[in-house]
């Protein structure tokens, strides 16, 4: 018998155990804010499709980076932006969602839109409380998060 999945639509308390994010400078907002493509899983340190996991990707924007100490994610509190604006502090709901991948690790099982909420980043990870189909889902994440730089990739 398999054990009930976690229905999106039902409240939620999560600790995942994976953070990394992807930077793309401001290639979707030029001039405006630097683009963070942020992944929390309770899995995997890789988007890899594993059987039965749980991400959420969300698409971050902050001020525009100064680099000469380096590329982290910038901490401080990111709402969820319906307007997609792309300005600093804001989550593009466009980009953003929740997705369970099926027991075989093929496809996602459910995938749904996150459209309100928050997420705070700082020295001991990352905190959420994230509106997901009209449920709140509390996120916690302590540890590092990976930041690749695809600022020149080309997308």
């Amino acid at each position: 018998m398999l054990d009930k999945r976690p229905d999106p639509m039902e409240d939620v308390e999560l600790e995942v155990y994976n953070a990394w994010a992807y930077y793309y400078s401001d290639n979707y907002s030029k001039g405006v804010s630097d683009n963070f493509y942020l992944y929390l899983s309770d899995i995997d340190n890789e988007f890899n499709l594993l059987p039965n996991a749980k991400y959420y990707r969300l698409d971050l924007y902050s001020e525009i980076l100064d680099l000469s100490n380096g590329l982290e994610l910038p901490y401080g509190t990111y709402t969820v932006d319906v307007s997609n604006s792309r300005q600093p502090s804001t989550i593009a709901v466009g980009d953003s969602s929740y997705v369970m991948v099926n027991q075989y690790g093929n496809g996602f099982e459910v995938e749904a839109p996150i459209t309100g909420g928050s997420i705070t980043v700082d020295d001991s990870g990352i905190t959420a409380e994230l509106i997901v189909g009209g449920a709140k889902h509390k996120i916690t994440y302590k540890g590092y998060v990976y930041v690749g730089d695809f600022s020149h990739s080309g997308f």
